[in-house]
């Protein structure tokens, strides 16, 4: 539009050159954003040079990796501070001729959008392998000629290749407008990069299961899953009913005191019924998202390592870290602090300390079940249980159940604890279900007349005085005999007790056998730990005089020698033969 010939200026709004004024700020602070990431790359390389320099010092083993990764280290600096040199001019303005032609040239590299992403990408090879490379600051003063070269060569062949890479793609990207080219070896590195990310993932998911394992290792040497599969495959379907769809159901649902004690004689089964119970807490689904966790562990006078405070409350640390891994952090911070440059596994903590970090652990959960088997079968009872008093009184929410063959009264005396005994009102139907299960499944017995059947339940019911192992040997002893005759004569002449049925096996082992049974049970009274079957056979081959032990006076397990033994059916013996 025009007045008199004149055209008309359109004046801008006060909202138009604010517009204006921002739109330039923003392409004047874009083009000082390379630049300034250029110098931190930079200053990147000569940190790492100096610390790579620091290894070259006192490492002599990997000397020819320690100088191609200084040379490709080099040759980055020196690309990038070309297009440093580029970006500068064209900030300022001031450059000739030559620099005008050159800076047209590589102009429309450095504005793409594949530039700024090798830039982060170049950043971020840089701090990865300077935090590989990086020792943490230790009061320990290791000498240069300990140093070790904490890179493996195929780490090293990698980051030369993508360090090599990285400088093309910047010399490109200073020389030429060849933006194909850019981009294809763009589009290489980025492919690399995600094979590296790939691998350090593998390798980050490797080193953490190593450390897991060691803190385990560190915190528990013994596990308690071995006993608890063990004691479930004894467990028969319907059987402990009474247990638990009543007080354990209670008790898992807050309707009793979070203290719960099950209490039996020896031989009755409460192992196999807390086994039944921990199965029935899983299947509820304690052990995820929802952050109640169930931790449980087995006691056994057979081995030392169960009885020890320390492995009993580790053990459950481990299984409420396992439950959610988050609480593994303050573990690994107490490994690594009584750790330090020592490659030697550190001292174990106390049981105070054990305890502390329990406690610590089940304050960060919304519940924790803790589920502990003969309590009173460790030297140190008492120190467990004063241990689980504190965790009650200190910890989150935490609810406690015990069995044992002793009372307990003692041990909670400011806090109710709901008491269960397994009586033989309570087992006889259990015991009847184990006996139908045994004539279904055991070859000796499931062929015999059902009129003997019936006569064996009925002698063994009024008589097991709730024991279920005094059954089981009673089922054997009579799976044993040879005819029904024999059988119905065993009947009439079965033992009253656990303990008057071991002494009739012994009474059957043959003379020529007794010396080895002798010895077998001194190896077996006296051992640390459980012994395999394996094991035993071994040890009772050793004699006072003997120089030479070979296969003419080893006897073998898999030839029928220890069944005299194994009528005994000591738990300390282990079914694993290796």
């Amino acid at each position: 539009m025009t007045v008199a010939g004149y055209p008309l200026i359109s004046i801008p709004t006060a909202a138009e050159l604010n517009k204006f004024s921002n739109a330039l700020s923003s392409s004047v602070a874009k083009k000082m954003e390379a630049p300034a990431a250029i110098i931190g790359l930079t200053a990147a390389i000569q940190q790492l040079l100096t610390t790579v320099y620091q290894f070259g010092q006192g490492v002599r083993e990997a000397k020819a990796e320690i100088n191609q990764l200084c040379s490709e280290l080099l040759a980055l600096k020196a690309a990038l501070d070309h297009v440093q040199l580029n970006l500068n001019a064209g900030l300022t303005g001031s450059f000739g001729a030559a620099e005008d032609a050159q800076l047209i040239l590589s102009s429309s590299n450095f504005s793409t959008s594949e530039f700024k992403d090798m830039i982060s990408s170049t950043d971020e090879c840089l701090k990865g392998l300077l935090a590989r490379l990086d020792r943490k600051p230790s009061k320990f003063k290791i000498p240069l000629n300990r140093v070790t070269w904490p890179l493996i060569k195929s780490e090293v062949k990698q980051d030369i290749a993508r360090l090599d890479q990285l400088k093309s793609f910047f010399i490109l990207a200073t020389t030429s407008d060849n933006t194909v080219l850019c981009r294809e070896l763009y589009l290489k590195v980025c492919a690399m990069d995600r094979r590296l990310k790939d691998q350090e993932s593998v390798q980050e998911r490797k080193h953490t299961s190593e450390l897991r394992q060691a803190l385990k290792k560190w915190l528990a040497p013994c596990d308690p899953h071995y006993l608890f599969e063990k004691s479930l495959g004894d467990f028969h379907e319907g059987t402990g009913e009474w247990f638990l769809d009543g007080i354990f159901s209670d008790w898992m649902d807050r309707r009793t005191e979070p203290v719960l004690w099950l209490r039996a004689k020896p031989g009755s089964g409460k192992t196999t019924l807390l086994s039944a119970a921990i199965k029935r807490a899983q299947d509820r689904d304690y052990q995820a998202p929802s952050l109640k966790c169930l931790a449980y562990f087995f006691c056994s006078f057979t081995d030392q390592d169960s009885q020890d405070p320390r492995n009993i409350l580790g053990s459950l640390l481990i299984q409420l870290c396992e439950a959610d891994p988050k609480l593994w952090k303050d573990v690994e911070d107490q490994y690594l602090k009584r750790k330090g440059p020592s490659p030697h596994e550190p001292k174990r903590m106390e049981v105070r300390e054990v305890e502390q970090l329990l406690t610590q652990s089940t304050r960060q959960l919304s519940e924790t079940l803790v589920i502990l088997d003969a309590a009173n079968e460790s030297k140190q009872s008492s120190k467990i249980l004063q241990s689980l008093v504190n965790l009650l009184q200190e910890g989150g929410s935490v609810r406690i159940m015990l069995s044992s063959t002793e009372g307990l009264d003692h041990v909670f005396p400011s806090r109710k604890a709901t008491l269960a005994t397994i009586e033989q009102a309570k087992t006889s139907q259990d015991i009847g279900k184990y006996m139908e299960a045994c004539f279904e499944d055991d070859h000796k017995l499931c062929d015999l007349p059902a009129a003997l059947k019936d006569d064996i339940k009925v002698t063994l019911q009024t008589r097991h005085d709730g024991v279920f192992r005094w059954v089981r040997c009673q089922l054997e002893a009579l799976g044993d005999q040879n005819t029904p005759q024999e059988i119905r004569l065993a009947l009439q002449n079965v033992p009253s007790s656990l303990e008057q049925t071991y002494s009739a096996i012994l009474t059957r082992v043959p003379r020529h056998h007794s010396e080895k049974v002798k010895q077998m049970l001194f190896w077996l009274s006296f051992a640390l730990k459980p012994m395999t079957l394996k094991e035993l056979c071994e040890a009772i081959l050793v004699a006072d005089d003997d120089i030479v032990i070979d296969n003419n006076v080893r006897c073998g397990h898999d030839k029928g020698d220890l069944g005299p033994f194994f009528g005994l059916r000591i738990p300390h013996v282990s079914g694993d033969q290796g």
